[in-house]
C-alpha cells in the first residue's frame, strides 16, 4: 500500500508541476510578446522552475515526463516556426517545444542522487548546480533549433546569432530559477526531500 501511495503522490506532483510551468511560460510570452526583439519566440522568467523542482525531488524520468507533459501542452497552444518547409518545422517543434522542457527535467533530475539529506551546504550546491543543468538542458535544445532553421544569411550565421538570442533570454531565466531554489532550500531544505527506497516491511503494511 505504501508503494501505492507514494506513487499516486509522485504522478500527482507531477500533473500539478507540469500545469504551473505551462501556465507559467504562458504568462512569460503574454509579456514578451510586445517585446521586438522576441518576434521569434523565447521569453524570460521561472517557468522551468516546477520542472526543475519535480526532477529534483523525484528523480530524472519523472522530470523528463513531466517536461514532456509541459511541452505538449505550450506546443498545442501554438507555436513559432522558423521555417516553412514542413519537415524542418517538425524538427524544430521538438526541439523548441516538445524536448526543451523534458530535457531540462531530465539533466536536473539526476542532481538528486547527489543529495544526502545531512551536509546542507553540499545539497544547496548540489540543487544549484541542478536548476544550473536544467536551464543549460534548455538553452542547448533551444540553440540547436536556431542553428538548424535561422537562414545563412542572418546576422553572424545561425549558430551564432541562435546562441546570442536564446541566451538573452535563457540566461536570466536561469540564474531566476537558481535563486528561486536556493531561497526554497534555505527556508525549507527537507522539501527537496524524498523517500529514495521503501523497505520490504512498508511495502507489505
Amino acid at each position: 500500500m505504501k508503494k501505492n501511495d507514494e506513487l499516486v503522490r509522485t504522478v500527482a506532483e507531477a500533473a500539478i508541476l507540469a500545469a504551473l510551468a505551462f501556465v507559467l511560460d504562458l504568462l512569460q510570452d503574454a509579456i514578451f510578446d510586445a517585446v521586438p526583439f522576441f518576434a521569434n519566440g523565447g521569453s524570460a522568467g521561472i517557468a522551468m522552475l516546477p520542472i526543475i523542482i519535480l526532477a529534483i525531488r523525484r528523480g530524472p524520468l519523472v522530470g523528463f515526463l513531466a517536461g514532456l507533459v509541459t511541452g505538449v501542452l505550450i506546443m498545442l497552444g501554438g507555436f513559432t516556426a522558423i521555417s516553412s518547409t514542413w519537415y524542418k518545422v517538425l524538427f524544430q517543434v521538438l526541439l523548441d517545444y516538445t524536448l526543451a522542457y523534458a530535457i531540462c527535467g531530465l539533466f536536473a533530475g539526476f542532481l538528486k542522487y547527489t543529495l544526502t539529506g545531512e551536509n546542507k551546504k553540499h545539497d544547496l550546491i548540489m540543487i544549484l548546480i541542478a536548476a544550473f543543468v536544467g536551464g543549460v538542458g534548455k538553452y542547448l535544445c533551444h540553440v540547436l533549433a536556431g542553428y538548424f532553421f535561422w537562414p545563412n544569411e542572418i546576422w553572424g550565421g545561425p549558430l551564432a546569432y541562435s546562441i546570442l538570442y536564446n541566451g538573452i533570454y535563457m540566461l536570466p531565466s536561469t540564474i531566476l530559477c537558481m535563486a528561486c531554489v536556493a531561497i526554497l532550500y534555505v527556508r525549507k531544505n527537507d522539501f527537496f526531500l524524498t523517500t529514495k527506497y521503501i523497505n520490504s516491511n512498508e511495502v507489505n503494511a
